[in-house]
């Protein structure tokens, strides 16, 4: 049985690739198809991983975030 998905992050890190449901859910979207609506303008485009599929990385969507709020080049803080 799934829990609360919101409960599940604050027990597990974000994983470092993601399937566009999580990445959806990393960058708080609406949607999963909202997210995907804005891959390749707001958000990175995915990797392809053989046998596996489109996955996006962690690292890829932070500095997406970063630039969108024109933090790019900042230093970020470190993680708690």
């Amino acid at each position: 049985m799934r829990g609360d998905s919101e409960t599940d992050r604050s027990i597990r890190p974000w994983p470092r690739q993601m399937r566009a449901e999580t990445a959806a859910a990393y960058l708080d979207e609406a949607s999963t198809s909202s997210f995907l609506r804005s891959v390749g303008t707001l958000y990175p485009e995915p990797r392809m991983i053989p046998m596996k599929g489109r996955r996006w990385l962690k690292a890829d969507l932070d500095e997406a975030l970063d630039r969108l709020h024109g933090r790019a080049g900042d230093e970020r803080p470190a993680p708690l």
